[in-house]
């Protein structure tokens, strides 16, 4: 069963979650003996909100509500609703990690290393010393739009052959590209400056120093973008790579961890942290729980979010290579010690009990009405049944006859929908680069 973008977030939040709370506070929760409670969650790549004009106007707080609402996903860097709580992301290296310490006290395999049965690849893996690394900023990962709501604007480039007298054709499309370089998604940035680092290289017959390629893209599913009809014209200048895998990523001395669709990317980040190269961070405008514990020019390298300065400080980082070691060594140890017991115990009580504790101990009964009455007069009648769960085992959940974004998308224009395929035949966010 392939489940929509649009609704796998907040299912894969809610059915962990009353377990969580059941395992964490016994107390409060027995029965029908217990006092009402509700907590407002929500779950997606960033927050998706009716109040977008005033996210995009840049003008804050977006709301003057005060309820806090937990969201598991990332949240935006800036106080547009400063009643949100980054929570941990509903993935298998974040919040499934909650769930597990909740239920055994172990650290889950996202977040070992793999000497100790898990993923990471740190720099104690055979050969993987600074100065064997392959000295180049690589990254591997899907064609996406980057926090579409905020920046709707931006597009994805098509390269458009116009011209096929031209002898050389490469030079020419860069050109073209860099020219409109502005109004491009940032992983679409990234893949511009890979064409002017591979233009350098060629007249300098030396190795690129940037190597940002798509490697897939979504279509009810994520698919190598490798050998695509969709993406021929990049695949004739060598703009389109293979996957790489974290072994393979972690052979390379730069890294960075480009945005997705809510600014940050969930996975990339902490794998990337731990590697012996060291990381670029893209410092968006969203941020995600685990950042807390990120500084800049300590653990990483911080990067804008339009790259506009990527290759400057990939260039600092050349030059200054003791300087660039010890970065990759910090932030190497930041995340062992958040994969240890104690660091992810730490990380535990900070972004998930902490939190929930004072939500819990604040919530107060409305006086006079219920808690469905004062929804219905905010929304209408559109209150459904998602999902039904105990919370006595681990995932007892079971779906509701509601289907999420009937309700909740409503009011949202469709042209801010994120359901569906990114690359066609969506024409509003396709930008054709003649060359």
């Amino acid at each position: 069963y392939h489940r929509p973008l649009r609704d796998a977030r907040i299912y894969d939040a809610l059915k962990s979650f009353p377990y969580m709370l059941r395992k964490l506070f016994p107390q409060r929760f027995q029965g029908k003996r217990c006092a009402e409670l509700v907590i407002p969650i929500s779950a997606s790549d960033y927050p998706a909100m009716k109040a977008i004009e005033c996210l995009q106007s840049g003008q804050m707080p977006c709301t003057d509500l005060i309820a806090p609402i937990l969201h598991f996903g990332s949240v935006f860097r800036a106080p547009f609703f400063p009643n949100m709580i980054a929570m941990p992301m509903p993935v298998y290296n974040h919040l499934d990690c909650f769930e597990q310490w909740t239920t055994s006290q172990t650290v889950c395999s996202g977040l070992r290393s793999v000497e100790d049965g898990g993923e990471l690849v740190f720099g104690n893996t055979k050969g993987l010393t600074w100065d064997n690394l392959t000295p180049q900023l690589v990254w591997r990962g899907s064609d996406f739009p980057s926090l579409f709501l905020k920046d709707p604007g931006l597009k994805r480039p098509y390269l458009v052959d116009t011209n096929s007298n031209v002898a050389d054709k490469k030079r020419v499309a860069t050109e073209a590209l860099r020219a409109n370089y502005d109004i491009f998604w940032p992983r679409w940035k990234g893949v511009v400056h890979t064409a002017e680092a591979e233009l350098e290289a060629i007249e300098s017959n030396t190795l690129p120093l940037i190597n940002i390629k798509i490697s897939s893209f979504l279509a009810a599913g994520v698919l190598p973008a490798k050998d695509s009809e969709r993406y021929q014209e990049w695949d004739k200048f060598a703009l389109i790579g293979e996957g790489m895998s974290l072994k393979e990523l972690a052979k390379f001395k730069y890294h960075i961890d480009l945005g997705g669709g809510g600014g940050t990317t969930w996975s990339g980040t902490i794998q990337k942290l731990a590697m012996p190269g060291v990381l670029f961070h893209h410092e968006t405008s969203s941020v995600d729980y685990i950042h807390e514990y990120m500084k800049p020019w300590e653990h990483y390298v911080p990067v804008s979010e339009s790259l506009a300065d990527l290759k400057e400080k990939l260039e600092w980082a050349i030059a200054q290579p003791q300087r660039a070691k010890m970065i990759a060594r910090k932030g190497s140890e930041l995340a062992r010690y958040l994969g240890s017991l104690e660091g992810f115990e730490r990380m535990y009580h900070e972004h998930f009990e902490q939190p929930l504790k004072g939500v819990i101990g604040a919530y107060r009964p409305l006086e006079g009405t219920s808690w469905r009455d004062a929804v219905a007069t905010l929304r209408g009648d559109e209150f459904i049944v998602l999902m039904d769960c105990q919370g006595k085992e681990g995932e007892d959940c079971k779906r509701g006859p509601g289907e999420l974004f009937t309700t909740f998308n409503s009011g949202m224009p469709k042209e801010y929908s994120l359901v569906g395929d990114f690359n066609y035949p969506r024409s509003s966010m396709r930008f054709d680069v003649p060359f």
